[in-house]
C-alpha cells in the first residue's frame, strides 16, 4: 500500500513538473511536448486513477498540447478494458498516449480503439537476441499502422540495433547510442548518423545548423534514458528534448524523429 502511495505521488510530482516546463516553453515560445510516466496500475486502479486526474484538472487546458502520458509495467496484450480506461479516462486530458511493452510476444491489435500515439518496445532489459527482438517487434508495424499508431523502440545501445531499427520502419527510437544526458533542449537540426551519439561536449565542438521549428513529441520518462528517432539513413533530424523529472530535478535529452 505503501509502495502505491509512493509511485501516485511520484508520477503526480511528475507531472506537476511537466507541466512547469511546458509553461516556461510556451511563453518563450519554445516547441516543446513532454510524456510524463503512468503505470499500469494507475491506469487500472479507482483511486489511483482518480487522484492523478484530479492533479491533471489542476493544469491549464492547454496542456493536453504540451503533456502526454507514457503507461509503463503493463501486459504487452492489455485487456479491453485497460484500453477503454486508457483512451477514455485518459484520452480526454492527453492527445499523445504511449504504451511500453517489454516482449514482442504481443497482439497488436488489443490497441484498437487506443487512442494511442505511440506503442514503445523496450529493450533495456533483453540480454540475448537483441537483434532478433528488434526484427521481431518490426512484425507488428504494419498493424499498428492501420491502426494509426506509431511504432518506437527505446534502449538502442549499438550501431547494428539502430539500423535494425531503422529496417523496421519505427517512427521513434532511443538509447545511448543516439544521444546522453543533456543539459538543455535541442532544437531541430540535422546531423551525421556517423557523429552519434550526441553529449554536449560533442555539440559544443561542432557547428549543428538548426533545420525547422516544428513540433515534435517526445516522452517524459521514469528514468533517464533519451527519446530519438531517424529522419533517414544519410542525416538525422534532432528535435526539442525530452526531460526526465525525478523529484526536484529535471534532466534534458536530446530527442529524433522520423518523419512520416
Amino acid at each position: 500500500k505503501a509502495r502505491d502511495q509512493n509511485t501516485i505521488d511520484f508520477e503526480i510530482t511528475a507531472f506537476r513538473h511537466a507541466v512547469e516546463r511546458a509553461k516556461v516553453a510556451r511563453a518563450s515560445g519554445t516547441p516543446l511536448v513532454l510524456f510524463t510516466p503512468v503505470t499500469y496500475r494507475t491506469l487500472i486502479a479507482k483511486e489511483a486513477r482518480t487522484k492523478f486526474l484530479d492533479a491533471v484538472r489542476e493544469a491549464p487546458e492547454w496542456i493536453d498540447e504540451h503533456v502526454g502520458i507514457m503507461v509503463f509495467c503493463g501486459p504487452n496484450s492489455p485487456s479491453f478494458d485497460a484500453i477503454q480506461r486508457c483512451a477514455t479516462d485518459f484520452g480526454a486530458h492527453f492527445r499523445y498516449m504511449d504504451w511500453q511493452v517489454s516482449s514482442t510476444d504481443m497482439n497488436a491489435s488489443r490497441f484498437m480503439n487506443s487512442g494511442l500515439h505511440t506503442v514503445t518496445f523496450d529493450i533495456h532489459a533483453i540480454i540475448n537476441d537483441r537483434l532478433t527482438e528488434i526484427e521481431n517487434f518490426g512484425a507488428h508495424i504494419p498493424e499498428l499502422r492501420k491502426l494509426k499508431i506509431r511504432a518506437a523502440i527505446t534502449g538502442v545501445k549499438t550501431r547494428d540495433e539502430l539500423l535494425s531499427a531503422l529496417k523496421t520502419g519505427v517512427s521513434f527510437v532511443s538509447g545511448p547510442f543516439v544521444t546522453t544526458a543533456l543539459r538543455e533542449p535541442l532544437h531541430p537540426r540535422q546531423i551525421s548518423p556517423a557523429d552519434l551519439p550526441l553529449s554536449d561536449q560533442t555539440l559544443e565542438e561542432r557547428e549543428v545548423m538548426p533545420v525547422s521549428e516544428e513540433m515534435s513529441v517526445h516522452r517524459l520518462e521514469a528514468v533517464p534514458q533519451p527519446l530519438k528517432g531517424l529522419h533517414n539513413s544519410t542525416e538525422v533530424n534532432i528535435d526539442t528534448s525530452c526531460a526526465v523529472v525525478l523529484d526536484n530535478f529535471c534532466l534534458f535529452h536530446g530527442g529524433v524523429t522520423m518523419d512520416d
